[in-house]
């Protein structure tokens, strides 16, 4: 049985009655969930690699991470870029409607991510006496244009999320304003990131020379302002999506090789030249915006995917819905309830038995009902906007 691609929601027509105003609800697209849950089992795959007794599986699976963290981006930024863009072609933007996107953004990420914090805290607290420093996470800014610290290393993502989402309808709105049109204000505003935060990379090269891999990773892969393109990358496909949908469609296939050439390329360059520690201006600049266009190159035939028999595809929606408590949670219990050097396949069972668990309990149990509560509490966007904006 198919369902509706995510593409074919994106291009809607636009004529709203005088009553509509809330955005259409979601039906789930069976390739947005299966990227979503390829991507968290790439993270997983890295970072339990410590506890698998084969001889080279290390060496072997070492950056598969890094491909799921940049996967996660490229499809944040499609999925919000989509509703972004939605927003914009529907509604009067003022600060209320934006207001009302930053709320339904927060409700779905925050409290997810404070009970992290607190359990990461509580649990550092109880293995070592001591009470680490957390006051940058409760902002997001602990990261923002320095290495993040130990303590919570997974946090580094959600700081580029959050901040991304919160500038995002204040650029669109601003491309739109200087630009007088609404299509090309927000391609213009998708522009300026894109080319700001490889500008950006630039300067910080030449800022922060070392070529090791440690400086790569603190300094350019986890910095807030200098990877806000990650996202942007996944904006640009639902602009494509919304504004260029048949050339979008159109060859599917194409997008897809170019989009493993070029991924294939990345592969070869991480594993020869970053993870060595050979990192020079291109690796530090360049490589970033490959991986995104590279994926993103997947996303017009992965999208479009029909909804295969239920054996199938249960599994892989339950997993996309726990992801992002799956993330949240890999490496608390990595670090503090199966502390290295154990190792063996019913550690390693052991530990997924426990995470998938409890991530599919923190989902039923806090992340739904959250996401619940925000609808009942009509966190919608407002009524009586109608035309067009800017005028």
């Amino acid at each position: 049985m198919g369902t509706t691609s995510y593409t074919d929601r994106l291009t809607e027509p636009k004529n709203l009655s005088d009553n509509a105003t809330a955005l259409p609800k979601h039906t789930r697209s069976f390739g947005l969930d299966l990227l979503r849950a390829l991507a968290i089992l790439l993270v997983l795959i890295d970072h339990t690699r410590v506890l698998v007794p084969l001889p080279g599986y290390r060496s072997m699976v070492s950056g598969f991470g890094v491909w799921g963290v940049e996967l996660f981006f490229v499809l944040s930024g499609f999925l919000v870029g989509g509703i972004a863009l939605r927003i914009f072609d529907r509604l009067d933007v003022t600060w209320s409607v934006i207001w009302s996107f930053w709320r339904r953004r927060w409700y779905r990420t925050l409290p997810a991510y404070y009970l992290a914090l607190m359990l990461n805290f509580a649990l550092v607290w109880w293995n070592t006496q001591t009470l680490p420093n957390f006051s940058g996470h409760l902002l997001f800014v602990q990261n923002l244009a320095w290495p993040h610290s130990e303590f919570f290393g997974e946090a580094w993502t959600l700081a580029i999320e959050e901040w991304f989402y919160l500038l995002l309808p204040l650029i669109l709105m601003a491309g739109c304003q200087l630009t007088k049109t609404r299509r090309y204000g927000i391609l213009f505003a998708i522009i300026v990131v894109l080319v700001g935060s490889l500008v950006g990379r630039l300067v910080w090269a030449f800022l922060h020379p070392d070529p090791a891999l440690l400086t790569w990773g603190a300094y350019f892969r986890r910095i807030v302002f200098v990877r806000g393109d990650a996202l942007m990358t996944g904006v640009l496909g639902a602009y494509l999506v919304r504004y260029h949908h048949t050339r979008w469609s159109a060859r599917p296939l194409l997008m897809a090789a170019v989009g493993a050439v070029g991924f294939v390329c990345a592969v070869a360059i991480l594993r020869i030249i970053i993870i060595p520690g050979h990192n020079g201006l291109a690796t530090k600049t360049l490589f970033f915006s490959l991986v995104s266009f590279s994926l993103l190159g997947f996303f017009p035939a992965v999208s479009a995917l029909r909804r295969p028999p239920a054996w199938i595809a249960e599994p892989i929606t339950a997993l996309s819905r726990w992801s992002y408590a799956i993330y949240l949670l890999h490496g608390t219990f990595l670090l503090h309830g199966f502390v290295l050097p154990n190792r063996g396949w019913v550690v390693l069972i052991g530990y997924l038995v426990l995470t998938l668990g409890v991530a599919a309990a923190v989902y039923a149990c806090w992340e739904k009902p959250m996401m619940d509560l925000r609808d009942r509490n009509s966190v919608a966007f407002p009524s009586g906007f109608r035309g067009r904006w800017p005028p």
